[in-house]
């Protein structure tokens, strides 16, 4: 009876640490490196950018999500996430863009069933220098509690400097424990004439009551990128806005409750002579309610780019995927910097 009672005690301590551990712990924001290659060139003035939200690897079209309406916290099986992770690799290596900003990139973890989503991704993008910053993790929460979920920039230029800034972020906890943590990963790149192209990755709030934090982290997000095109820097902020960048009238056949996440990007706080480079043609995203069927599932643009006054957009392309392996699209940009230096 006391050894049982001594071992209760010891796992009720436990369980105490690992809360406040993760209740207490603070993102990391400021510099963080990147890896890879070290043979890298430098940036020209015009520059191929990718961005894809990949859903950790994990919500493929048999795939739904219980934050947006569905069941399941992990609809796909190891061997989905596998495969999904290996496509998504090879995708981005047939782009063969010089940048790429990934946002939901994931370590073997929980919602992976296991599966190192970054290490499946990486395998094809061998000539990359990386960058990773979580933004949703757990500590001292061992296989298969663990969480390790995050932002990604890869990049095969050289000169490359990142840093983490801050947005506004969402109150409470997810799960009475967990923080989602929101940042713009900021990568500055010198060019071979001196001028310098300012990137930032972006992954703003999806659940935030009435988008009022999203409002936040676009009016915050502004401002960064405003104080670094004063400077003389060449900008684009691109990533998962979750907000709607254009009306889009896509054929669907969801309820309206299920769409209780969707809000529209204030067009009217973006300042003169910045411009917004996505392609309205094809949907960059779809519900997670139930599994995707198309004509059923809600799609909507919510993923892409704005630019600075001095960068011109030549041609943005999202690339329909009919939601295979992940529930957004990834959407590819050609850029250049404007002729006047």
């Amino acid at each position: 009876m006391i050894a049982a009672v001594a071992v209760l005690l010891v796992l009720c301590t436990a369980a105490g640490i690992v809360f406040l551990v993760n209740r207490l712990k603070s993102p990391r924001y400021g510099s963080i490196p990147f890896s890879g290659p070290d043979h890298a060139g430098p940036a020209g003035t015009a520059l191929q950018i990718v961005t894809w939200n990949i859903g950790y690897g994990s919500l493929g079209a048999g795939a739904d999500f219980v934050a947006d309406g569905g069941r399941s916290v992990r609809a796909l099986g190891r061997r989905s996430i596998t495969t999904a992770a290996g496509a998504i690799g090879e995708t981005l290596e047939r782009l063969d863009a010089d940048l790429v900003l990934l946002q939901e990139m994931a370590a073997a973890s929980f919602l992976t069933r296991g599966v190192d989503v970054k290490a499946g991704v990486l395998r094809a993008l061998n000539g990359y220098s990386v960058t990773f910053w979580e933004d949703f993790s757990t500590r001292m929460l061992p296989p298969p509690f663990n969480l390790s979920n995050g932002m990604m920039t890869l990049a095969r230029v050289a000169g490359l400097q990142c840093d983490v800034q801050p947005l506004p972020q969402e109150p409470g906890f997810r799960f009475g424990i967990l923080r989602k943590n929101y940042g713009a990963l900021v990568t500055r790149i010198p060019v071979e004439d001196g001028r310098e192209w300012v990137l930032m990755n972006i992954h703003l709030s999806a659940f935030d009551d009435g988008g009022n934090v999203r409002s936040r982290q676009v009016s915050a997000l502004l401002e960064l990128a405003q104080a670094a095109y004063r400077s003389g820097a060449h900008v684009v902020v691109g990533g998962d806005w979750n907000m709607r960048l254009v009306d889009t009238a896509f054929p669907h056949g969801t309820e309206e409750k299920y769409l209780f996440w969707i809000h529209d990007f204030p067009h009217e706080i973006v300042p003169e002579g910045w411009t917004l480079g996505l392609d309205p043609s094809v949907p960059s995203v779809r519900t997670l309610h139930r599994p995707y069927e198309a004509g059923v599932n809600y799609v909507t643009v919510i993923d892409g780019f704005l630019v600075s006054p001095n960068v011109v957009v030549e041609r943005v392309e999202t690339i329909d995927l009919g939601f295979l392996h992940t529930d957004h699209h990834p959407v590819l940009a050609s850029l250049r910097m404007n002729a006047a230096r």
